[in-house]
Formats: C-alpha cells, structure tokens, sequence
C-alpha cells in the first residue's frame, strides 16, 4: 500500500495510485485532490498561522487525471481581519479544480468559567443554585432504581 496519496516534486505533486477513483481508472476520486488544495490554501502566505480558514467551497471542472500537478494560490481580498484566497490546481497547464478559501484573523477569546454542576443530597435529590438565589429541588431519575432491576440483577448468571 502506498504510504502517501501525493509526493511533492518541488512545486509540483506526483499523484499515487491510491488517489485512482472507483469510476475511470485514469482518474482520480475528488477527495484527495480537494484536501490537497484545501491545505494548501490554509498553508499559504507569510500569515497563514495568523488565520483560521473557515470555509472553502470546490468547484470541480473535469476529471482529474493521475499524473503530475500544479498547485498556486492568490489573495483575492487582503484584509487586517478576513482574507479570501483562490486557488488553482492544474494538470498539463489546463485548470482541473478551483478552490476559493475564507480566512478570519485568530485572537483570543476569553471563555467565562462553566457554572457549578447540580449536586445531589443524601436523598437523591438534585440541588441547583440559581442566579436569582432560587433554589430548585428535584429528584434525580439517576436515583430511581428501575421498576424489576432487582428481580433482572438476581437472575442474571455470573459472568
């Protein structure tokens, strides 16, 4: 089995017979030549660590033959916060796949701490502390044995 679907022959990609489709024997299926663009697009530019690609829509234009291909890329709109790239992959210099990308600015994002979790008392009834100081009791369905487990667990053999 082949341990790669593309080998990189400087700018170019070797496609491997692992990529072949299940349709033409010439051809190959549209999820590896998708995900080769795709990361290549979200690799692309000085900045791209900078970035976060959250979403990229394919247009395949014909079949994709095995072989030797070309993978280039360009900014379409170049802003402080949003980048849209497109991206071409060729075959024999004729375009087989294009891709455009939406790119968003990573920053941090503070997250507030998650609330307490309900805690259950001696009795089995769950106790919720509510913003408004309201408490709310209710029993929890966890402690309620189920109508004939006993009878089930007895009669069940040792494993």
């Amino acid at each position: 089995m082949e341990p790669a679907f593309y080998y990189a022959q400087g700018d170019r990609y070797l496609a491997a017979p692992l990529t072949r489709g299940p349709w033409d024997n010439r051809a190959q299926h549209g999820g590896p030549p998708a995900a080769l663009l795709a990361g290549h697009l979200e690799r692309w530019g000085a900045d791209a660590e900078d970035f976060l690609v959250v979403r990229v829509t394919l247009e395949l234009l014909r079949p994709i033959p095995l072989g030797t291909m070309v993978v280039s890329a360009e900014m379409e709109r170049a802003g402080r916060t949003v980048q849209r790239l497109r991206g071409v992959l060729t075959v024999d210099g004729a375009p087989v796949l294009e891709a455009r990308a939406l790119r968003v600015r990573r920053r941090p994002l503070e997250v507030p701490p998650p609330p307490p979790l309900p805690r259950e008392d001696a009795q089995g009834w769950v106790v919720e502390q509510r913003p408004a100081l309201e408490r709310r009791a209710h029993l929890s369905v966890a402690a309620l044995p189920l109508p004939g487990a006993a009878q089930r667990a007895e009669a069940r053999p040792p494993p």
